[in-house]
């Protein structure tokens, strides 16, 4: 998204300084840079509304599936509120884990027999 803002920042730049200092007016390379300049402006458009609904789903702590299908219509209950929603989702916690993968591996004394059918 970032990118496309700093790309329409360059059409237009690039669209005044050519129309106001070399006054030559319209050619084809103007349009190609309004319609690059508009493609860009309709993804930051979409991609804007796509980044506030998600947004309110993490500041409602919902999914996706249960915002649309409106499960908590009254009360979430899996919401702690705003802030604790998107501190959770910025710091979640730490659960340690019981697995050890640096562990030395130690070959046992059993031996796997296959399974034969008779």
């Amino acid at each position: 998204m970032l990118n496309c803002c700093l790309v329409i920042a360059a059409v237009v730049t690039k669209l005044v300084l050519q129309l106001s200092v070399e006054k030559m007016g319209l050619n084809w390379q103007v349009f190609v840079d309004a319609i690059i300049g508009v493609y860009c402006l309709g993804v930051v458009i979409v991609l804007g509304i796509l980044a506030s609904l998600h947004c309110v789903l993490v500041a409602k702590n919902q999914t996706t599936n249960e915002y649309f299908k409106d499960l908590y219509v009254k009360n979430n209950p899996y919401s702690k509120g705003c802030f604790r929603n998107f501190l959770y989702l910025w710091c979640p916690p730490y659960y340690p884990n019981y697995i050890n993968f640096r562990e030395e591996i130690v070959e046992s004394d059993t031996q796997f027999v296959p399974l034969t059918s008779n």
